[in-house]
């Protein structure tokens, strides 16, 4: 059973370390722009909030239970937006790729879903916004 959570576990970090890094070189050849916020969640035996604007904290949350967070894009001009949730399989957004038109302010929701059967404890991950002018 350690074999498959191992061999599971070390696929998915391949994955993300591929999408971090094609990311990351799509910026460097000035094409792209990515940003990348921290995402943290404890889940416990009681209800936390966080309110800090500088990452995405969910705060604690309790097992089975879903707690959403809103990001508001505006971009002077046109732009194509990709969102990359990495690191915690119960954290999603509600859009995932889309048209951000210039001046119109876009909000999106990324939602932890904590499964019931989750264990206590903090998770940690990303999300990236990768965008591009149209």
């Amino acid at each position: 059973m350690r074999r498959k959570h191992f061999h599971t576990l070390a696929t998915f970090l391949l994955v993300a370390t591929l999408l971090i890094l094609i990311g990351f070189l799509l910026a460097l050849i000035g094409r792209y722009d990515v940003t990348v916020f921290p995402l943290s969640i404890r889940v416990g035996t009681y209800v936390g909030f966080d309110v800090n604007t500088t990452a995405l904290n969910f705060g604690t949350a309790l097992p089975g239970s879903v707690v959403e967070r809103g990001i508001t894009l505006v971009a002077a001009r046109d732009r194509h937006v990709i969102f990359y949730v990495q690191g915690i399989d119960f954290i999603s957004v509600s859009k995932t790729g889309f048209i951000l038109k210039g001046g119109e302010p876009v909000t999106v929701a990324v939602k932890a879903i904590v499964p019931a059967s989750q264990p206590t404890g903090s998770y940690t991950g990303r999300l990236i916004i990768v965008a591009k002018d149209i």
